[in-house]
């Protein structure tokens, strides 16, 4: 049975009983409690959110630089504190103690690293931003003595724990430790929303503000991108934002993430977990909601003093069931990003991706120690010979999944600067000096090893582009040249286009237009220009529906829904029914690539089976075939292909196969027109320009071996 606020007097007295607690804690644990089994939550009206202005979430590339001036400099940083999260074990990594004492470069761990970013601070700067640890009462003692270490640093280091609040037993509603659950499972700490309070009653929030201190910045210690940032500091100031969130746009890796949004009239935090079950596919979609939450938060001292002694600071709670030793139990916890909409005159600034590098697994762990960083001063720094803006994607199987294991795999990390994706399984090993491009996939099946050698190379760029075209096209195939020309100058998409000929004057053809190229359809042309569309000495070329496009730009625009392609409305009448059927067509949606291009290509590309007078042309001898390329005949002078017009009698297949014993030779013919009841004989040869026309109730058959230049057959006696 669901607990109410009857079971909030009996779990009240079990926690007065626990002594472990503080005055604080007891009353921030049961006004947590009293708060969600009161059922208070917001509740969001979807039609209401806004996509927030610029004024709201500022990019980050219009913040106004920071001087050079090193008093300047000093001034902004003399007003900070940096507090770092530093709660989380590094369990989930297979490593015992904090999660911030991981290893995580050249020896160094985040710790270290960010007691060498301050230190680097404060001497170049003569300033003193003191360092402050959030711990857990897992992490307490052992952060304790590590920060021993550090003594001799130019850099103040604080440590404060956050509260520690009973898991409540779920059927009984009832604090665990109460049950005589006393050991630390009993306990767990009540998610990073607690920085506020906690840090207001460890005494060290007065303290800063005594020094004169007014923001501090607040960030995850496994992120190695959350390091100090003037420019943002310097915009707080100027215009008195009392809270500030980095975000930074949304890959497909981080579609849950939560984002910014505007709600009556305040910014606000959006969860994946309020939104309704019929607008999450809308939520995670990364064109609509295209920021998310890196949890790099900067935050007004005073602000958070006033907030927290209103007891102002109701942020959406977040329940989070777990099964211990075979006990459900129930935490209650909330997020600091939640609490952006009782600030007043809060912002989020969208930064570059630079300053979101978390490091959650051995996956990342790789990324950070191979060579697509480099570490200054403290500093990891993305190698500028990565030209894709985005880090590769890395799957490591379970054998990896604890760092000693992780580490024993590797003789020393491969280099990763040209690789888009690793995905490894199994009992696997990488020598030394070994290099990843591409896409690369490596599976150990089960009872196998794989050792990758030193110095291998393993290379696998993946596909780049489709070659689109239609399947009765016979000249249709593979041209390297087209395709080389497109990698190396990188067209994201190309379109085949040919000389036309009288045939083809209603054909689409290309045009520049307004800066961009852009198919140009006979649909689309004012009625006083149509003759002058169909003019081949103007609009000299057509479309073939030969397309070449790069995937990758396809990925991105169908995403983003960009390919707002033509409409071509194509009424029918089916069964007596008048319908209308909505189509596009792939041509038109040149112009929404970059950097795309027409090819002129010579005719032979273009060899269209649409009826029998087609199949006529290339069953003849005007053609081979060559390793199942449709091959033109070289005795064949003239560039253009025959002219052919058969009568009803041969449009359906069948028909027409049983008027030839076999197809005639035709390289030496200009036009041939059949109608009426004719059949020809086998070897039959047609030069020049051929007429034969069978009248109502007449048959002429042509005899095997007959030779017919120039002629018009009207009945047996022409022949």
């Amino acid at each position: 049975m669901a607990a109410t606020t009857e079971n909030l007097p009996q779990l009240k007295s079990a926690v007065d009983g626990l002594t472990e607690m503080s005055e604080n804690e007891r009353s921030g644990f049961i006004n947590l409690v009293s708060r969600y089994l009161s059922g208070e939550a917001q509740h969001i009206e979807w039609s209401k959110i806004q996509t927030p202005t610029d004024e709201i979430v500022v990019p980050y590339e219009k913040m106004a630089p920071v001087s050079e001036d090193v008093s300047e400099t000093k001034n902004l940083l003399d007003k900070l504190v940096v507090l770092k999260l530093n709660g989380g074990l590094g369990t989930t990594m297979g490593c015992t103690g904090p999660k911030s004492v991981i290893e995580v470069r050249d020896g160094l761990t985040f710790l270290d690293l960010i007691v060498i970013q301050i230190e680097n601070l404060n001497n170049k700067y003569g300033c003193k931003v003191p360092l402050v640890l959030m711990n857990s009462f897992n992490t307490h003692d052992d952060t304790q003595k590590i920060v021993e270490k550090y003594t001799n640093s130019n850099v103040d280091i604080h440590t404060f724990n956050q509260s520690k609040y009973p898991r409540v037993v779920a059927d009984e509603f009832v604090p665990w430790p109460s049950k005589g659950k006393t050991d630390k499972d009993g306990w767990y700490p009540p998610g990073h929303g607690d920085v506020f309070p906690s840090l207001m009653n460890s005494g060290k929030l007065d303290a800063f503000l005594s020094q004169g201190k007014e923001y501090v910045f607040v960030a995850n210690s496994d992120n190695l991108g959350a390091i100090v940032d003037l420019k943002i500091l310097k915009h707080l100031i100027q215009n008195k934002n009392e809270y500030c969130m980095e975000v930074t746009p949304k890959t497909l890796a981080d579609v849950k993430g939560g984002t910014l949004i505007s709600y009556e009239g305040k910014v606000q935090l959006l969860e994946i977990a309020q939104v309704p079950d019929e607008h999450v596919n809308e939520f995670k979609s990364i064109e609509k909601f295209k920021i998310f939450n890196t949890n790099n938060l900067w935050v007004n001292l005073k602000a958070i003093k006033k907030l927290v002694e209103a007891d102002a600071l109701k942020m959406e709670i977040i329940p989070n069931p777990k099964e211990v030793d075979g006990v459900k139990v129930l935490q209650l916890e909330t997020a600091a990003g939640a609490a952006i909409r009782f600030f007043d005159n809060a912002i989020g600034v969208n930064v570059p991706r630079s300053r979101f590098l978390p490091v959650k697994a051995t996956s990342d762990l790789l990324l950070v120690q191979s060579d697509l960083y480099t570490l200054v001063d403290g500093f990891v720094i993305r190698n500028s010979a990565r030209t894709n803006p985005s880090n590769p994607t890395i799957e490591l199987g379970p054998e990896f999944k604890k760092v000693f294991n992780f580490l024993s795999r590797f003789k020393s990390i491969p280099s990763i600067v040209e690789l888009d994706s690793l995905k490894v399984s199994g009992d696997v090993y990488f020598g030394s000096s070994v290099v990843l491009k591409g896409k690369v996939t490596v599976t150990a099946k089960s009872g196998t090893k794989i050792e990758i050698p030193d110095g291998a190379v393993i290379e696998n760029k993946g596909k780049e582009y489709v070659f689109v075209a239609n399947s009765d096209n016979l000249g249709a195939i593979v041209d390297l040249k087209i395709l080389k020309h497109l990698i190396q100058n990188k067209n994201e998409y190309c379109m085949e286009v040919t000389p036309k000929t009288l045939a083809d004057v209603k054909g689409g053809t290309l045009i520049s237009y307004e800066g961009k190229v852009q198919l140009l359809e006979i649909a689309q042309v004012p009625d006083e220009h149509v003759n002058e569309f169909k003019s081949i000495e103007k609009f000299k070329i057509f479309n073939t529906n030969n397309l070449w496009v790069n995937l990758k730009a396809i990925k991105k625009l169908v995403e983003a829904d960009a390919l707002k392609m033509e409409i071509i409305p194509n009424p029918k009448e089916v069964d007596g029914v008048k319908v209308l059927q909505l189509e596009t067509a792939a041509g038109a949606a040149i112009r929404f690539f970059d950097n795309a291009i027409g090819v002129n290509v010579p005719r032979s590309r273009f060899l269209p089976v649409k009826a029998t007078s087609d199949l006529l042309l290339v069953q003849s001898d005007l053609y081979t075939l060559v390793d199942g390329f449709v091959i033109r005949n070289s005795a064949r002078t003239n560039p253009s292909n025959p002219t052919i017009e058969l009568g009803p009698e041969f449009k359906k297949v069948a028909n027409f196969l049983s008027r030839f014993k076999s197809i005639p030779s035709i390289v030496e013919l200009d036009s041939l027109k059949v109608s009426g009841d004719v059949y020809f004989g086998s070897s039959v040869v047609l030069k020049g320009k051929v007429t034969v026309t069978a009248k109502s109730g007449t048959k002429i058959e042509i005899p095997d071996g007959a030779v017919i230049e120039n002629k018009d057959i009207n009945g047996p006696e022409d022949l």
